[in-house]
C-alpha cells in the first residue's frame, strides 16, 4: 500500500505538517509505503484558463504548463492513499492547496473524474484560534 501526504503549509514543522505526518506513520506501522510532499516546496503554477477558459487539458487530460504539478500528480494516481492537509487561511484552503486542486480537476475531466474513484482520500484541515473555518475549508476540500 502506497501513501502519500501532501501539505500545503508553509510552515514546514507546523501542526499541518505534523497532521500528515500521523497519518503516515499509522501506514507505515501497517507496512505501507509513503512520502510526505510539502506542497509549497515545488513550482505549482495557478492554472490560466487556457482555450477560452476551457483549457487544454479537458481533452488531453495534461496541463500545459511546464512545472512540477504533472510529477506531482503522477504521484496522486499511483498512491493508494492520498492525504491532503491544508491549514486555514480566511475559512478556505492555502492558497497552494487552491492551485494544486483546481489543476488536478480540470485535468481530472478528460477521464470523467474517475482517476480517484478507487482511492482512499483523507482531508486533513488545521485552523487556528477559534477553528471555526475548518468545516467550511474541509467542504472546499
Amino acid at each position: 500500500m502506497k501513501c502519500i501526504a501532501i501539505q500545503s503549509s508553509p510552515n514546514l514543522d507546523g501542526l499541518t505538517s505534523s497532521l500528515a505526518q500521523a497519518i503516515l506513520n499509522g501506514v507505515s506501522a501497517m507496512g505501507g509505503e509513503t512520502e510526505l510532499i510539502h506542497l509549497n516546496k515545488l513550482d505549482i503554477q495557478t492554472c490560466i484558463a487556457c482555450n477560452g477558459g476551457w483549457g487544454e487539458c479537458r481533452d488531453q487530460g495534461t496541463c500545459i504548463l511546464e512545472d512540477d504539478f504533472e510529477g506531482l500528480r503522477t504521484k496522486t494516481i499511483n498512491a493508494d492513499i492520498v492525504v491532503f492537509a491544508t491549514p486555514v487561511y480566511w475559512h478556505d484552503l492555502s492558497e497552494s492547496a487552491k492551485a494544486f486542486l483546481d489543476r488536478l480537476r480540470r485535468c481530472e475531466r478528460a477521464c470523467d473524474f474517475k482517476t480517484f474513484s478507487n482511492k482512499k482520500i483523507i482531508g486533513i484541515t488545521s485552523a487556528g484560534g477559534s477553528g471555526r473555518g475548518a468545516v467550511r475549508a474541509l467542504y472546499n476540500l
